[in-house]
C-alpha cells in the first residue's frame, strides 16, 4: 500500500490535473484509515472532474465513516444522478441502495 501511495504521489507530481490519481490515492488512504487525507484527495478529484461519480461515492463513504451522514447522503445522491445520466444503471442502483442504508430504510 505504501508503494501505491508513492506511485500516486509521483503521478500527481507529474500531472497535478490527473483526477484519477487523486481518486485512487484517496482509496489507498481510506484503506489505511487515513480518512481526512482520503477526503482531501476525493475532494480534489471531484474539483478536477465533477462528472466522476465514483469519486462522489468514495467521498460519501468516507464522510459516512466520519459521522457526516447528511453530507454522505448528498454525495451519494450526486453519484446516483451522475450514474443515471451516464446510463450506468447498475451503479445507479448500487448508489440508491447505499442511500437507503444511510437513511435507515
Amino acid at each position: 500500500k505504501q508503494a501505491a501511495l508513492h506511485d500516486y504521489k509521483r503521478a500527481i507530481a507529474l500531472n497535478p490535473q490527473l483526477a484519477i490519481a487523486y481518486n485512487n490515492r484517496g482509496l489507498v488512504k481510506a484503506d489505511l484509515g487515513q480518512k481526512q487525507a482520503a477526503l482531501q484527495d476525493f475532494e480534489r478529484a471531484i474539483a478536477l472532474n465533477p462528472q466522476d461519480a465514483e469519486a462522489y461515492v468514495e467521498r460519501g463513504i468516507v464522510k459516512s465513516a466520519l459521522g457526516q451522514k447528511q453530507a454522505a447522503l448528498q454525495d451519494m445522491s450526486a453519484a446516483a444522478e451522475l450514474f443515471r445520466k451516464q446510463g450506468r444503471m447498475d451503479l445507479y442502483q448500487k448508489a440508491m441502495g447505499i442511500i437507503a442504508k444511510l437513511k435507515g430504510n
